[in-house]
């Protein structure tokens, strides 16, 4: 039965395959192999979570094979669950102890959790040994990329490339470092070389379209941007080819769907307003906690939420492909800020609450981190880097949604800053709290994005290794006129961005009180 079920998945018919398989288990109990079989399928089908999941259930098994063990570490590393990987690479390790692919996945999991040295010795040992081997180069690139150490990691990747001319995640890597030291030439001419070896290249395409926007390229970055849905990373919602502005739309009905996250919704659906002229139905889909904003900034349009289903459209549109749908020449940026208003009855409410006490001095909104969920996440930072600011004369309120245990204690202590998590319901709720703010200091998250589409006072701290949408060294946002940037100068470090914005504060509160 299990010789079947391989059979079947290598012939694509993962139904029937993963049929056959729950059947093995069902009829004789759990199976390593069946449950390495469904991983395979799911990890086929994109569903990576899942993968690692049943991989890891097929490891955990008696008589899971290298191959499972390889399997799962291969899927809980995609997943960001690098101990998980590492455990399993360990189990790896003890079955075929020099096995050099397998030292580079376990090298690159460690330096993925911080252990570069132990990962630096794995791969220099096995180099003094195989120094022709372009695999060994390139996990030796990965380590030092991941400290940062950019001009190293390229020398590696040049010394991977020497030894095979046509290893073109060689040349992809090569490009992000290139990229992360300000070079983009350098940058755009190894995705090139990248894409002549191997023209369907995705990762190739993706990262020279960020490139090509980071430099407001345009038109050349939003051609290649429609290369993001082919990395595994999103799927497309609709099996249909999405409407690129080839069929005129006057009269039908088109369909738009947000992607990725908030913070992309609140960017993209400024291009929404210039299709309220053209003469079709529109119909928007965004993120449930975005509808009643969105719906408020869009008037005789209907705004859904993205669990819900249109099963009625003519064409359909993804948010962030609107830029090429409708401009297929060069354009910059489309004007218009503010784009977003809050709901006046609530703004007068919150600032009623406001005047109890508080009446005088400047009123600054804080995020200090994004998300901790995803790993390695360059957008976190503890609410005590943020004490310079904190120390200003002015009033705080915490815009901070998930307020992480450690800083919870501190957060609480602070007599001049107000929790108002509980106000923040929704973004309708969110966008009436920054109304009644004079400044919002935030990281890179969904909160810049708002106040910057509202034309609010935004000062947004990011980190060296910033997205594509912040451009390279300006200190103001082209997409956001009322919004100062930061950047950091050293990864990690966000002590002298800290503290030019407490200067900058400091300075602002003077002239406020005076």
């Amino acid at each position: 039965m299990l010789n079947d079920a391989i059979k079947l998945f290598q012939d694509g018919k993962l139904d029937e395959a993963e049929e056959a398989l729950n059947t093995v288990l069902a009829g004789y109990g759990p199976s390593a192999d069946a449950y390495e079989g469904l991983a395979r399928i799911a990890g086929r089908r994109g569903e990576i979570q899942k993968s690692a999941e049943l991989a890891s259930t097929a490891a955990s098994l008696p008589g899971a094979s290298y191959d499972v063990f390889e399997l799962a570490g291969m899927a809980n590393k995609l997943c960001g669950n690098f101990e998980a990987a590492l455990s399993n690479y360990e189990h790896c390790r003890q079955l075929k102890p020099g096995h050099i692919p397998l030292l580079s996945e376990y090298a690159d999991v460690a330096s993925s959790l911080g252990r570069h040295q132990e990962a630096e010795g794995i791969i220099e040992g096995a180099l003094k040994y195989n120094p022709r081997v372009a695999a060994l180069h390139y996990a030796r690139g990965r380590i030092l990329g991941n400290q940062g150490r950019y001009a190293q990691e390229i020398a590696a990747y040049q010394a991977a490339i020497a030894v095979d001319p046509r290893f073109v995640d060689a040349y992809i890597n090569a490009g992000v470092a290139y990229r992360e030291l300000g070079q983009f030439e350098d940058a755009l001419s190894m995705f090139k070389r990248a894409i002549n070896i191997d023209p369907q290249c995705t990762a190739a395409r993706n990262n020279r379209a960020q490139t090509n926007l980071r430099l407001q390229r345009f038109e050349h970055g939003w051609i290649e941007y429609e290369w993001r849905w082919r990395d595994g990373v999103q799927t497309p919602p609709h099996a249909s080819p999405p409407w690129l502005g080839a069929q005129a739309i006057a009269g039908k009905t088109l369909l738009i769907h947000a992607e990725q996250g908030f913070g992309d919704t609140l960017q993209f659906i400024r291009y929404v307003l210039l299709l309220l002229d053209s003469g079709a139905e529109l119909i928007v889909q965004v993120q449930p906690l975005l509808v009643r904003l969105i719906a408020a900034q869009l008037p005789g349009v209907t705004v859904k939420s993205t669990q819900d289903s249109v099963e009625s459209f003519d064409h359909h549109v993804p948010l962030m492909s609107l830029p090429l749908a409708l401009f297929k020449r060069e354009r910059g940026i489309p004007s218009g800020v503010p784009y977003i208003q809050a709901d006046e009855h609530k703004v007068v409410a919150l600032r009623e609450r406001f005047r109890d006490g508080h009446s005088t001095g400047l009123r600054v909104g804080l995020v200090w981190s994004g998300s901790r969920k995803f790993h390695n996440d360059v957008r976190v930072a503890r609410l005590s880097d943020f004490m310079p600011i904190l120390d200003q004369p002015c009033w705080f309120v915490s815009l901070q949604k998930d307020v992480p245990d450690e800083d919870a204690p501190l957060l609480a202590s602070l007599a001049n800053v107000q929790d108002w998590r509980n106000l923040m319901g929704d973004f309708s709720d969110t966008a009436a709290l920054l109304a009644t703010l004079d400044v919002i200091i935030t990281i890179d998250t969904a909160i810049a994005h708002l106040a910057g589409a509202m034309g609010l006072e935004v000062w947004t701290l990011l980190a060296t290794q910033s997205d594509w949408r912040w451009h390279r060294d300006h200190s103001r946002s082209a997409w956001y006129p009322t919004m100062s940037l930061f950047r950091q100068s050293a990864a990690g470090d966000w002590t002298p961005v800290v503290q030019a914005i407490a200067a900058r504060l400091r300075a602002q509160s003077t002239f406020v009180l005076q």
